[in-house]
Order: structure tokens, then C-alpha cells, then sequence
């Protein structure tokens, strides 16, 4: 309930003219989630020799003819 009376505060502070402080914009959502990077150094490494494997098997199929690019 108190949640929902700061944010009403703010809304009628807004009406009446007054800007909230940037520091005081969303700051609490921010401070308290902290993000995980999407995936680790070893599997982006792991991604990015893949990818090396794959380009090295492409091109030994464009020197063999069998595969054409356009």
C-alpha cells in the first residue's frame, strides 16, 4: 500500500508542477536488480570457435565446388 501512496504522491506532485529529482526517478527498481550476464566467457568462447569451424567447413566445400555461392 505504501508503494502505491508514493506513486500517487508523485503523480500529484507533477500536477501541481514540480519535477520529481532525476535520483528519485525508478532509483529503486535499479539499486536492488542486479543482471546476470546472458551467457558466460565460456560459452561465448565456445560460440566463437564454432563459428571459426563452421567458416573453415564453408569454405572447404566452395574449394571442392560443393557448395556455390551467389
Amino acid at each position: 500500500m505504501e508503494v502505491e501512496s508514493q506513486g500517487m504522491a508523485k503523480a500529484e506532485e507533477l500536477l501541481k508542477g514540480r519535477v520529481p529529482e532525476f535520483s528519485e526517478v525508478g532509483s529503486s527498481d535499479r539499486e536492488k536488480t542486479r543482471r546476470e550476464p546472458a551467457m558466460s566467457k565460456a560459452e561465448v568462447d565456445n560460440v566463437g570457435r564454432k563459428i571459426e569451424q563452421l567458416g573453415r567447413q564453408i569454405e572447404e566445400l566452395k574449394k571442392r565446388w560443393e557448395l556455390v555461392a551467389h
